[in-house]
């Protein structure tokens, strides 16, 4: 006959099994931040629905517009760009405080909603990049009454009406 397990060991296992999920949750948020880390830098990144598109809007600053690329698969929006930094005289400056971030970066937003792909726009002005992904207009839905007949022969097709 089978034992039942004490409670104690009961105890043990489900601590075991938190444990386990709580290193699996760190390594994923730890795996996640290595990449941003390793990637340089990820650009604050707004998405905003103005009623008539979705607009993402990504700063930007010091980036060159060779060095962007906006492009749609699917249902994402996925944005790839490179900051460089120039400095004059690049092996003779000391800095005595360096806070801007180059490299590259790739940003991704999934798109849930209905919008035309097809029309979508990109620009750059001031160091600011805006996707506008105009909303699919719906289509207006049609309603008509329609008038009821009594006929004492069921079988008959109604016959169309005419307007004089």
């Amino acid at each position: 006959m089978p034992t039942k397990p004490s409670r104690r060991y009961s105890g043990v296992v489900v601590v075991s099994q938190l444990r386990a999920e709580l290193d699996r949750l760190i390594s994923e948020v730890l795996a996640a931040t290595e990449t941003a880390t390793r990637s340089g830098w990820l650009p604050a990144t707004d998405v905003i629905d103005t009623g008539h598109a979705l607009v993402v809007q990504m700063e930007v600053a010091g980036v060159s517009p060779a060095d962007l690329k906006v492009e749609i698969e699917g249902t994402t929006v996925r944005i790839r760009g490179r900051r460089r930094l120039n400095f004059p005289n690049p092996g003779r400056v000391r800095f005595h405080c360096l806070e801007r971030q180059e490299g590259s970066f790739v940003r991704q937003v999934d798109v849930f909603e209905p919008v035309n792909f097809a029309k979508a726009r990109a620009r750059l002005a001031h160091g600011l990049l805006t996707v506008e992904l105009p909303r699919v207009e719906e289509r207006r839905k049609r309603q008509v009454e329609l008038e009821i007949e009594e006929s004492e022969e069921s079988s008959e097709p109604v016959e169309e009406k005419t307007a004089e």
